[in-house]
């Protein structure tokens, strides 16, 4: 498991990527699900956490930002979450995001941009292209 991303490891059969993330919020869904043949256990039959990390292999392909707000959003993003690079369709949450850092950005965007994204829509669709699609719908009809 790598730092500041939320990867699944899980044994038995193939794990639907369309039903994870039908049953569980935006914020909770894994980037990354591994499939292992079996759970690696310590001496005394606990998981071994450290030894699923080490199995367990994140990806990392990602598409750049597209246009100047998708590039100033995943700026925001990379400075909050001390990432280098942010992609335009990954998960703020599974990034490393928690519901302060959100709100930093919710209040950043808002000083930037007025009023236009909310807390509860930005739970709704972490990413930076959700983001820049609201931003720009608002732009639009004229409301910034």
């Amino acid at each position: 498991m790598s730092q500041g991303r939320l990867v699944a490891a899980v044994t038995g059969s193939e794990v639907d990527a369309a039903i994870v993330s039908e049953r569980l919020p935006a914020h909770m869904i894994p980037d990354h699900v591994e499939l292992l043949d079996e759970t690696p256990l310590s001496a005394n039959g606990k998981v071994d956490r450290q030894a699923v990390a080490a199995l367990v292999t994140p990806r990392t392909e990602s598409t750049a930002p597209q246009g100047e707000l998708e590039t100033e959003i995943a700026a925001l993003w990379a400075d909050l979450l001390g990432l280098d690079e942010i992609g335009r369709t990954q998960n703020f949450f599974t990034l490393g995001g928690d519901s302060l850092k959100a709100t930093r950005f919710v209040e950043v965007l808002r000083g930037k941009h007025g009023p236009i994204v909310s807390l509860r829509s930005f739970f709704a669709a972490p990413t930076v292209a959700a983001v820049a699609e609201a931003l720009d719908a608002d732009v639009e009809e004229g409301v910034l």
